[in-house]
């Protein structure tokens, strides 16, 4: 992390006013916070414990602060304690289903009292990583994923004969959901309008835009494309698209013009390549009546160096600009997020032109390998990180920090170090005092996936991925709280 982000961070929470009160029933009292050791603490994660110590709570009750009256609320969570003795509270730190650093404010209600403290404490999410489906033969390359109202998730598996589609419930029931008939060839990106009860997908052996009735899937029907490989804008059969037919374990070229959004207006987006030259790409629009069109600002006609290439492997909508942004990226060229803006330019939010790595940082600063998907949800991208087998978290302004996975040369699939299946684990974030930028880096290694294709977003606490790693084909559930 940029030391003066990480400066301005820590200051931020730290800003605070001396508490005033003209309320004869608010009472402002001082106190340590300490841990059981009585050694005093500045941050704790949920199930950590916590001792408030005051002597001015014998001048409220000369018993001190009773459980059997007092109600002690972190943020207006209401905590169970013990009283320690006349002048302490023990209590265990809620879960408090955070996704970020917060400061968590103490005050205690006494009969008709509030209790104000002005010490706090940065509240630590806890992140866990645990494997909600598959990895018993389920899958044989689990791909993009989508995500319904009710958390259930529908996942591409691309096969040697035809793609299906898989439905996950939230409890990891899974079950045939698409595809069985031969529907589909090559899928490459899927979405869902809920409005419309309809389901979209991109099948690059068809290439067309195809969909099907949802939550019931009967016939499949083409929205968009006329079977042939072209790059013409029109509606229904009379246009064309050139979607990438790369499968999503393609380690020599990534996946080039791929991917599949849905914005709040029922429009689909998909990224495709553009012309013969595979290194140009662009993203096309189509409206649900079926009429195609290119997005403005989106072509990349002219590779004229490395950093000049950068097709869409996977797409999402900034919400609540509606623009689109889209993540991509091989060895040597460009790997990392752009939004192409309202005005039809394209930025790049995060990555850089290099080799494969996992690097933590904002803006250029920040590294991925092969990055395959990504999930925009109320202020975060969500990145499924290719090789790197990372979950990546990206705020708009483009700092980067990983959540889990190990990073492309310590993934099972090529450190040749003897993980034969995926590796569950919970930590809790770093310190927010750590100055270290590796230090996100260094938490996350804990949960261990391997080769990560697919991203659905529940909200920013509860993410999913799919891991197509060699010993792994399964589905990941990223708890943060």
């Amino acid at each position: 992390m940029n030391k003066m982000i990480y400066c301005f961070l820590v200051t931020a929470f730290f800003i605070t006013c001396k508490p005033q009160s003209e309320n004869p029933y608010q009472i402002i009292v001082h106190a340590q916070l300490t841990d059981e050791e009585g050694i005093s603490v500045k941050e704790r994660a949920g199930g950590e414990l916590l001792m408030i110590t005051s002597s001015e709570f014998t001048n409220i009750d000369p018993k001190g602060l009773s459980p059997n009256i007092a109600q002690v609320y972190f943020n207006d969570v209401q905590v169970p304690f013990e009283q320690v003795g006349p002048r302490t509270l023990k209590m265990k730190v809620p879960i408090m289903l955070l996704s970020l650093y917060v400061r968590i404010n103490i005050n205690i209600r006494y009969l008709r009292y509030n209790i104000i403290i002005p010490e706090f404490i940065i509240y630590r999410p806890t992140v866990t990583g645990e494997v909600l489906a598959g990895n018993d033969g389920t899958f044989q390359m689990p791909a993009e994923m989508t995500i319904d109202a009710t958390g259930n998730l529908y996942v591409i598996d691309q096969r040697t004969d035809h793609d299906v589609i898989f439905k996950i419930t939230p409890e990891g029931v899974t079950s045939l959901f698409a595809g069985g008939k031969n529907e589909f060839g090559r899928l490459v990106g899927i979405g869902i309008d809920p409005a419309a009860s309809r389901m979209y997908v991109a099948d690059a052996t068809a290439q067309q835009v195809k969909w099907f009735s949802f939550p019931t899937p009967t016939t499949v029907s083409v929205l968009a494309g006329s079977g042939t490989a072209g790059n013409t804008d029109g509606t229904g059969t009379a246009a064309s698209f050139t979607l990438g037919i790369e499968r999503v374990d393609d380690f020599g070229t990534n996946e080039k013009g791929q991917g599949l959004t849905v914005d709040g207006a029922g429009n689909i987006y998909v990224g495709e390549k553009f012309g013969t030259d595979a290194l140009l790409s662009q993203i096309r629009k189509i409206t649900p009546a079926g009429e195609v069109t290119t997005v403005p600002g989106s072509r990349i006609s002219m590779v004229m160096g490395p950093d000049d290439w950068h097709s869409p492997s996977g797409l999402t909508i900034l919400q609540p600009t509606g623009e689109v942004v889209y993540i991509g990226g091989a060895s040597s060229l460009y790997q990392g997020i752009a939004r192409v803006t309202t005005a039809g330019t394209m930025v790049r939010i995060a990555g850089q032109n290099s080799h494969e790595d996992l690097v933590d940082g904002t803006g250029v600063n920040a590294e991925f390998a092969y990055p395959k998907a990504l999930s925009y949800f109320n202020g975060y991208y969500h990145v499924a990180d290719g090789t790197n087998g990372a979950y990546r978290r990206v705020t708009t302004t483009g700092q980067v920090i990983t959540i889990a996975g190990v990073g492309h040369f310590a993934t099972p699939s090529y450190c040749i170090c003897g993980i034969t299946g995926p590796v569950s684990a919970s930590y809790i974030f770093p310190s927010i005092f750590d100055s270290n930028p590796d230090k996100h880096e260094i938490a996350a290694s804990a949960i261990i996936m391997d080769q990560v294709g697919g991203i659905a977003v529940r909200n920013n606490r509860l993410v999913y991925l799919s891991d197509y790693g060699r010993d792994f084909k399964c589905i990941w559930k990223i708890r943060i709280e």
